[in-house]
C-alpha cells in the first residue's frame, strides 16, 4: 500500500494545472461558437462545432483545443507544459 506523507507539499496546484490547462481555450471556443448563425437557430455546441458553416476562427480555435486535449496525455508535455494550452496567439 502507497502512504504519502500528508505534509509533502510537491504535488500541490503546479500538479492539478495540467487538467485545466485547456479552460482558456475552451472559453473561447464557446464564445466564438456562441456568436454563430448555428447557436442563433438553437443548436447545441456539439451540432454547431459540426456545422460546415462554422467561421474560420472557430475552426482555428477547434483544433486548438483538440490538440490541447491530446497535449495532456503526451509524457512529454508534462515536462515541458502543455504548449497548445494560451489561446492569446489566435
Amino acid at each position: 500500500r502507497l502512504r504519502v506523507d500528508p505534509g509533502y507539499k510537491g504535488a500541490g496546484p503546479a500538479f492539478r494545472e495540467m487538467s485545466n490547462s485547456c479552460a482558456k481555450v475552451k472559453d473561447k471556443l464557446m464564445q466564438c461558437i456562441s456568436t454563430t448563425e448555428c447557436a442563433e437557430r438553437g443548436g447545441s455546441a456539439a451540432e454547431c462545432v459540426k456545422d460546415p458553416a462554422l467561421p474560420e476562427s472557430c475552426i482555428v480555435l477547434r483544433k486548438m483545443f483538440f490538440e490541447c486535449k491530446r497535449g495532456q496525455l503526451d509524457m512529454r508535455n508534462r515536462i515541458r507544459g502543455n504548449k497548445h494550452a494560451d489561446p492569446s496567439n489566435v
